[in-house]
């Protein structure tokens, strides 16, 4: 873009610098001489809908302005917003901690990112980084939450139902076993034959 709109420039730091300030990026140059849309109108969407909808509804709202708005500064916005993104995660963490007085922090910040990044996950495959935001950190159950976020959940129901019927009565035995322990919370070793005869444990792990 900025090729377009700079008149013979000399090298990449030139194309950077506008009335004689070197901008940090190309995005900021481009912003700088007005070639991008700023995030007014965003920000003052997400502040209307801060004063009337729940920090869900918020985050899903955020989540789709990042997704189809194309926001030129997602961090600021979420800088801007994060308390009122998080306040429903702050109010039950002062529950469990019977402790009214306890402040935004970086915990709690961090599992208002992880369920941001869980709706990017699930409507376009696309995570924190791709917007610039920090990167959340996640333990083994919340890595485990990402999974099933990446999961086609209609596509796979669709080819059980289409399968099912077609598994032998033994086939169908193991299938039901299986489903049963997940179902349940269950963690069992389970022993498969391959092919060729012989014998492997398959640990399952549920979670």
């Amino acid at each position: 873009m900025l090729l377009h709109h700079v008149r013979g420039p000399t090298s990449f730091q030139y194309l950077k610098t506008v009335d004689g300030v070197l901008k940090e990026t190309y995005q900021a140059a481009c912003r700088a001489r007005g070639l991008l849309e700023n995030d007014d109108h965003w920000e003052n969407t997400l502040r209307e809908a801060s004063l009337s909808q729940c920090p869900l509804q918020l985050r899903e709202l955020f989540v789709v302005i990042l997704l189809f708005c194309q926001p030129s500064e997602p961090l600021k916005l979420w800088n801007i917003f994060k308390d009122d993104l998080c306040e429903d995660i702050r109010h039950r963490i002062r529950q469990q901690n019977q402790d009214i007085t306890l402040p935004y922090n970086e915990d709690i910040y961090n599992e208002g990112l992880i369920q941001i990044e869980n709706k990017l996950l699930q409507l376009n495959d696309k995570s924190l980084s791709d917007f610039g935001l920090p990167s959340s950190v996640r333990t083994e159950s919340n890595a485990a939450e990402t999974m099933t976020h990446r999961y086609d959940t209609n596509n796979l129901t669709a080819f059980v139902n289409e399968n099912l019927p077609k598994l032998v009565p033994d086939q169908r035995h193991a299938f039901e076993t299986i489903v049963d322990s997940v179902i349940h919370d269950k963690s069992f070793l389970f022993g498969c034959t391959w092919w060729n005869g012989k014998d492997v444990s398959c640990k399952f792990d549920t979670c």
